[in-house]
């Protein structure tokens, strides 16, 4: 007999410690990075053209709306057409995620290995919390909030 599979709502019940605790520290070691070991530099190119035309666009745009997209196509979708125990599935959104931020730009190997930390951590996320999209659409916009803000305050 098969059983039904327990849905949780609640992302902040206890079954979610570990994602939690695993988004603090990612969280924490990405704004010491960027405070740190990568401070921003003056290039941000396409983020430039959007935020003369709005900064509220750029925000709204950049930390709201692009990680729910890129959150349900490269984890929801990709996990849901070809399955969530299938190796195939996380090449497909890790691959997927990396090369949609190449599209109309030149590769770049340095750019190439930190997106693929990014899609490394939000796959696992996604593992760890049970494919729950709550968490990598969190994490996602707060890694986006904090590129914002230094970009915001830069100066």
């Amino acid at each position: 007999m098969i059983k039904k599979r327990k849905i949780i709502s609640n992302p902040f019940n206890n079954s979610y410690k570990w994602s939690w605790l695993w988004c603090f520290f990612y969280l924490l070691i990405e704004i010491i990075s960027r405070l740190i070991i990568n401070p921003p530099s003056s290039g941000w190119g396409r983020l430039d053209r959007y935020y003369r035309f709005s900064p509220l666009f750029l925000f709204v745009g950049f930390c709201l709306i692009t990680p729910l997209w890129e959150e349900f196509v490269f984890r929801y979708l990709v996990f849901k057409m070809f399955g969530r125990k299938k190796f195939i599935s996380y090449l497909i959104s890790f691959f997927g995620f990396v090369m949609m931020h190449f599209i109309g730009e030149t590769f770049i190997f340095k750019r190439f290995l930190g997106l693929s930390y990014y899609a490394v951590c939000f796959i696992f996320i996604y593992w760890l919390s049970d494919f729950n999209l709550f968490f990598p659409i969190f994490l996602h916009s707060f890694i986006l909030l904090t590129i914002f803000c230094f970009r915001e305050f830069r100066y």
